[in-house]
């Protein structure tokens, strides 16, 4: 009786998790960070429920890998005007959201390596996040603090 009363418990706190996930204003994609700055990439609940419904065991894309990357690298330079160079190291399709099994969006996570006199510099956070609409989201940055 104890352990029936112990897993309604769990089920119900992880209820009230999901729930207060599927109702927040924003959903998270993705964070990305290091021991000073934390980097998270978000949209707004509407935004991301406008966007289309797609797995990659539906076949192509809605928007096509060399389109993504166009953005991506288009957005990246923009961001990094002081880097005349950027290569791409990944592209990798990222299940959007965090609790909702079936709720099968998707967005593009583009890694980036500038290039300075002709060699790929390794490190720092250059990334691009487009969305299956062609949308880039915009990381949000913040400080942790001293630990």
């Amino acid at each position: 009786m104890h352990a029936l009363r112990l897993v309604l418990l769990i089920f119900g706190v992880l209820g009230v998790f999901a729930a207060d996930a599927q109702s927040s204003s924003q959903v998270f994609l993705l964070g990305q960070g290091d021991m000073t700055t934390m980097h998270n990439w978000e949209v707004p609940r509407k935004q991301y429920e406008a966007l289309p419904r797609w797995t990659p065991a539906d076949g192509a894309p809605p928007l096509a890998v060399n389109k993504a990357l166009e953005i991506g690298s288009t957005w990246i330079k923009k961001r990094h005007p002081d880097v005349r160079q950027f290569d791409s190291s990944s592209l990798s399709f990222v299940r959007a959201g965090c609790c909702v099994s079936g709720d099968e969006r998707w967005f593009y996570r583009i890694d980036f390596q500038p290039v300075v006199s002709g060699q790929r510099m390794y490190g720092g956070h250059f990334i691009a996040v487009v969305l299956m609409n062609g949308t880039v989201v915009e990381p949000r940055s913040e400080s942790r603090g001293q630990r």
